[in-house]
């Protein structure tokens, strides 16, 4: 009985620990925010984003924002020896290694946040309706140490990779309204196809509010 129950209590400890650790690692002591991939996950997605906000209020014209991402868990790629055709094929058809990925980087509003999504078509990544294309990696930049991202317990997610985007004016029309900024995943055109087939993708979104003395970012 008292094996149970001591039991019992360090499952209980160990899972305050777990929330804890979580807690902890989303929180920050100068008024900034996070939103997407910080706390650690045992289900990582091929694509992980996270976006940090200098808790300021900003001009509608000149939303900067820190956006860290990463395209591979390094800690699973040291601990198995995984060869780059290992950690691009969860992006591909199958076996497919003679395809070629390239990534893309996307702001737009919300409301169009499920007007792109996996196994989709285009016929150019960079011009798609209502979507606001930032920037492209390609497959020989995005599987070098740069894109990875390492996914620890006690660390949370920590990335290799953070830039400054802008996010453009005009999705800032309203009062208020929510942002959603996308990482997708392409296959290149081919002699089978020439068209971009869209096959994982990754979005964090944000709410933001127009107050007298500029633009803030809410959660």
């Amino acid at each position: 009985m008292c094996n149970l129950f001591f039991k019992k209590r360090l499952l209980s400890l160990f899972l305050s620990l777990i929330l804890l650790v979580n807690i902890l690692s989303s929180c920050n002591n100068d008024n900034k925010s996070y939103f997407g991939d910080n706390a650690y996950t045992n289900t990582p997605s091929p694509i992980m984003i996270k976006i940090e906000t200098s808790g300021k209020s900003y001009s509608p014209n000149d939303v900067s924002l820190t956006i860290s991402y990463g395209f591979f868990d390094l800690n699973y790629r040291n601990k198995n020896n995984s060869t780059v055709n290992e950690l691009t094929s969860v992006y591909k058809r199958g076996d497919r290694n003679d395809e070629t990925v390239v990534f893309a980087i996307y702001a737009c509003e919300s409301a169009y946040i499920s007007y792109v999504m996996n196994d989709q078509s285009f016929s150019n990544f960079e011009t798609i309706d209502n979507y606001t294309y930032i920037k492209s990696i390609s497959e020989s930049d995005a599987f070098i140490d740069e894109y990875g991202y390492k996914n620890s317990f006690f660390g949370g997610i920590k990335y290799n990779h953070s830039e400054l985007i802008t996010v453009p004016g005009s999705l800032f029309e309203k009062d208020n309204g929510s942002i959603c900024i996308k990482i997708a995943a392409f296959i290149t055109p081919s002699k089978e196809t020439d068209s971009y087939y869209l096959t994982q993708i990754k979005s964090v979104e944000f709410r933001y509010e127009k107050k007298e003395n500029g633009l803030i970012i809410l959660r």
